[in-house]
């Protein structure tokens, strides 16, 4: 009487120790390709101040499906596995497929590969009369995991933990409980990607709701910095301690809904640009805007830094140490190339790659950009505005000696993608 549901039990067990083993395979073979990977040896024929768009394989993940890519992520790097995270959509007929991301995926440049680290615990619920919720599965009592979202630009790596943080963001189909559209996304959660996992952040305050909210690692101060509500407050995250609290900074810039932010290792301070400024007349919520500001934790201070010449929104940014420069990329207009900028920290001065090498370069929509030290390159996350089948992927490396004076421009389209 007992045989038939054994065997039942040996093959579930048998289904799981062959997909564990796919897995051990997969980060074996990734992690041999990046041991015989250097800054030197790394693609010394990319030529420099042009886009290349790279086609990497894409990794089998235990549960099917594939990755639909969507907008309003952020990329970040991961410098203890050398490889760029990115949270996106993941579709599959467990979790459906909606616009929010529900997934932590990894790109590896040396190995030249794209794998799904975790899919979180919620669904599309189709309603009567058209339209979807997202809901719990129920897997997610046992394993708890973030609702899926926009996140914006509300995601930080923090090397000592080996961890990604994402925190807030947006989706108003989201049904959890008592807590309906975003008010299901307003907490903040941790990524260990050693054990790929998510755990809640049990913070006693969180910050005010803000859509289009950016945040950035200080690594020298252990804080996550957050511009919040229109860029009227700064709240530090203690990521040992796991409390936020509000920096009751002086001076907040009053602009940055859809910017950008990095960290200025060589100064040790927090850099922001773009997004709907305080200038803005009407207050157009996607209206892109020109100002840069940077913040210090110590300080807890902001401070003006020359406007950039041209406006924008959404873009992707990232520090480069070692030729202290701040590079961003960003839409001019939805679904076409994007402009490339250079922030000259030590000059306080900006540059651009001429517009011809842009022209052939990502498409730019939303947060996509990271600086992969080991390797010299910057890695850009898109999608074709044909098509959302597939994420394309794209490598930079700056040459600023051949950058030129970038022109203003008086006005630019709204970007709304």
């Amino acid at each position: 009487m007992q045989l038939e549901p054994s065997r039942r039990w040996l093959r579930s067990c048998g289904l799981t120790i062959i997909a564990l083993a796919c897995l051990v395979a997969v980060d074996s073979r990734a992690a041999e390709k990046r041991s015989t990977d250097s800054a030197g040896a790394f693609r010394p024929d990319l030529p420099r101040n042009t886009w290349v768009q790279v086609e990497p394989e894409s990794l089998p993940f235990v549960g099917g499906g594939s990755h639909r890519p969507q907008s309003w992520n952020k990329l970040v790097y991961d410098s203890v596995g050398r490889r760029a995270i990115y949270l996106d959509r993941w579709s599959d007929e467990t979790h459906g497929h909606t616009i929010y991301a529900n997934a932590v995926l990894a790109f590896d440049p040396a190995a030249n590969s794209v794998a799904c680290l975790k899919v979180s615990n919620w669904t599309q619920q189709r309603k009567e009369g058209g339209g979807y919720h997202t809901v719990p599965l129920p897997e997610n009592e046992r394993e708890p995991t973030p609702c899926d979202r926009h996140p914006y630009g509300n995601v930080a790596f923090v090397p000592e933990q080996n961890a990604v943080y994402l925190s807030a963001g947006a989706n108003q189909s989201a049904l959890a409980g008592e807590l309906r559209s975003h008010a299901a996304c307003r907490d903040t959660w941790r990524f260990d990607l050693a054990g790929r996992r998510w755990t809640k952040v049990a913070s006693d305050l969180e910050p005010p709701d803000s859509l289009e909210g950016v945040m950035c690692y200080d690594p020298a101060n252990k804080v996550i910095v957050r511009l919040c509500n229109d860029g009227t407050q700064t709240w530090l995250l203690d990521v040992t301690k796991g409390q936020w609290r509000n920096a009751e900074a002086e001076n907040n810039p009053r602009c940055g809904k859809a910017a950008a932010m990095c960290y200025d290792s060589k100064r040790g301070r927090i850099i922001l640009f773009g997004g709907r400024g305080r200038d803005n007349p009407l207050r157009v919520w996607n209206a892109p805007g020109v100002q840069t500001w940077s913040y210090s934790v110590a300080e807890h201070q902001w401070q003006p830094l020359p406007d950039a010449p041209i406006a924008g929104r959404a873009a992707g940014m990232d520090y480069d140490p070692s030729r202290d420069c701040v590079v961003l990329h960003f839409s001019l207009e939805k679904g076409k190339p994007g402009r490339t900028l250079f922030y000259l920290c030590d000059k306080n001065q900006w540059r651009a790659l001429p517009e011809r090498a842009d022209a052939a370069g990502p498409p730019a929509p939303w947060h996509g950009l990271a600086y992969d030290a080991t390797r010299d390159v910057f890695i850009r996350a898109s999608y074709s505005p044909e098509s959302r089948s597939t994420c394309q992927w794209w490598l930079l490396r700056p040459e600023l000696s051949e950058t030129v004076e970038a022109e203003p421009t008086a006005a630019n389209p709204v970007d709304n993608p």
